[in-house]
């Protein structure tokens, strides 16, 4: 039996999918620039089912937008997800793309090992910021110990794309970055992951540079 809207939209022909998309990104009240970056989303990650617990604060993207065209600093966690971002958009936009694990000096030869220290690199540089747009999948952990990190004052970034994967109780940071003060995407539930939150960036740079791609 289909049951999800992921089987559904496998199921259907190209126009049946892109139909089904765009009825359901009315459902969920997604205006113009909100539906754009869902739309190159699903097309970079393949997962139509992000549609339904993709979460974006009131004026998120305008946000990202403002910054963009200041030329901010976007932080990603480790090298890979660095290496994974979209660098011709990204340049476009005139953002800087920095790592934080390469920033904080803390390289490490395998993915995991970097991943292991995020945190330490995170707490190294959070007085850097200020007006940055921030990614994190880490882990709940990083992301809780950003926002604690703004709450004392010691930074204050312009933009978060929170999207760790969440098990259990650890599922409660999204709803406390939701109810932050700071514009932010998140993904509702369990979802998350640094690729993820690679994929979100790279979405919303290419509606931000206005390279969105069609569905297939």
């Amino acid at each position: 039996m289909i049951n999800t809207f992921q089987e559904i939209f496998r199921s259907k022909n190209q126009s049946d999918r892109l139909g089904q998309l765009e009825n359901r990104l009315v459902e969920r009240g997604f205006d113009t620039r909100e539906s754009a970056v869902v739309r190159q989303l699903i097309l970079e990650t393949g997962d139509a089912a992000l549609v339904d617990h993709i979460y974006f604060s009131p004026g998120v993207i305008t946000a990202i937008s403002k910054r963009l065209d200041c030329g901010c600093r976007i932080y990603t966690e480790t090298l890979t997800s660095t290496l994974n971002v979209d660098y011709p958009i990204c340049k476009k936009t005139g953002a800087t793309l920095l790592c934080l694990t390469t920033e904080a000096g803390l390289r490490s030869e395998t993915r995991s090992a970097e991943i292991q220290k995020v945190p330490e690199a995170l707490h190294k540089l959070r007085f850097r910021f200020d007006h940055s747009i921030m990614t994190i999948g880490s882990s709940a952990a990083v992301l809780r110990d950003l926002l604690r990190a703004i709450q004392s004052g010691s930074c204050r970034p312009a933009v978060i794309i929170g999207v760790p994967v969440s098990l259990g109780e650890e599922a409660k940071i999204k709803d406390q970055l939701i109810d932050s003060d700071i514009p932010c995407i998140t993904v509702r539930g369990s979802r998350g992951g640094i690729d993820l939150s690679v994929s979100i960036l790279n979405a919303v740079l290419a509606e931000a540079a206005g390279e969105n791609g069609m569905l297939l």
